[in-house]
């Protein structure tokens, strides 16, 4: 069991009082340039470290914002937390990451977590198994700052922070029309989470906006991991009619298609165009390069991160200012569906 020194540990082996090692730690004017050197040689020595959190909690604030997501691995997430450090490290503030693994359970838990140990404002993103939200309400009767990001939360009052997602299924789908394909299948994400039904939402809206039949047997299910859902994508394959165009929720599993596409000697984008989404760092190096929807997530973490101190700087803050905030993505077209005369969507 770890036993941090304390100032009473300091002032005892000293033989100083405890306030008289506490002010020469915070360099106070009452104590001599002497004593102030004595405490921190001695505090050096021993490996005295300044417990911060008290120091903070005296002021009534900790200086922490906590960020609760369901994973911190996947590109997504780990760029979403890279823009809300970039904002709040000019503001001062520290995070504490932790994640869901997307059980429901373990969501409860962190919440309950993060608002024991005082952080000034939760920055969320809910599980695919979250159903309800009572959890949340110790962060509403605590009023602690809060601001959901990329997974909607219909019907709760506080800040979002969104992509617009039919909308950037609806280019992918067009860019697929454009490019020639007349049957093309969907691997949606799972039917509980709000931003792969928007999706699923986009490509019908597109399909029908060209006056294509919407097949709902051309529509399948994943939970955004190729590791999980690799069958989905072998099913589309082993179908006795193929498809010739495949928009996929996520990058991940586009890059199935192509693997198994790959497999099965199909060319892309001849035979087969196939578009992701989120554009991650791989899309653009491998072969073929991937076409993707690409999301702002640097800037929706960013966007985050300021709601969050907005609402901590302001102790007036009311729910009539809560904001949702809408980012619209941007196709972009590589090797995977370049065919032909295309042009870029906006």
């Amino acid at each position: 069991m770890s036993k941090y020194l304390r100032t009473i540990d300091l002032a005892k082996a000293l033989n100083l009082s405890p306030s008289t090692v506490s002010r020469a730690l915070n360099d106070h004017y009452s104590i001599s340039a002497e004593t102030k050197k004595r405490v921190a040689d001695y505090a050096k020595k021993v490996g005295y470290q300044k417990n911060i959190n008290a120091a903070r909690l005296i002021g009534q604030k900790t200086f922490t914002i906590g960020v609760l997501l369901p994973e911190i691995t996947s590109y997504f997430f780990s760029t979403v937390t890279r823009g809300i450090r970039e904002a709040l490290e000019p503001a001062g503030y520290d995070m504490i990451i932790v994640q869901s693994s997307e059980r429901f359970t373990r969501e409860v838990h962190n919440i309950e977590y993060l608002s024991s140990i005082r952080v000034d404002g939760i920055i969320f993103s809910p599980t695919l198994e979250t159903q309800s939200f009572g959890h949340l309400d110790i962060i509403m009767k605590n009023k602690i700052p809060f601001v959901n990001i990329d997974r909607g939360l219909p019907g709760f009052n506080c800040h979002q922070v969104l992509s617009d997602d039919e909308f950037g299924a609806y280019q992918a789908v067009q860019h697929l029309i454009d490019v020639g394909c007349k049957k093309i299948a969907h691997i949606a994400g799972p039917a509980n989470a709000s931003n792969s039904n928007n999706r699923v939402k986009g490509y019908k809206r597109a399909l029908q906006a060209n006056n294509i039949p919407v097949d709902e047997s051309l529509i399948t299910r994943s939970d955004f991991r190729i590791s999980n859902s690799m069958q989905t994508v072998r099913d589309i394959f082993d179908r006795k009619e193929l498809p010739d165009g495949i928009f996929a929720v996520n990058d991940e599993m586009a890059l199935g298609c192509l693997y198994v596409a790959r497999q099965k000697g199909i060319r892309i984008p001849e035979q087969l165009a196939v578009v992701g989404f989120d554009d991650e760092i791989y899309c653009q190096y491998h072969n073929p390069s991937l076409s993707t929807v690409r999301n702002p997530i640097y800037e929706m973490g960013k966007t985050a991160a300021q709601l969050c101190l907005d609402q901590i700087d302001d102790p007036e803050y009311s729910p009539e200012k809560f904001q949702t905030r809408i980012f619209k993505p941007e196709l972009i077209i590589r090797a995977s569906s370049k065919r032909g005369n295309i042009r870029h969507y906006v």
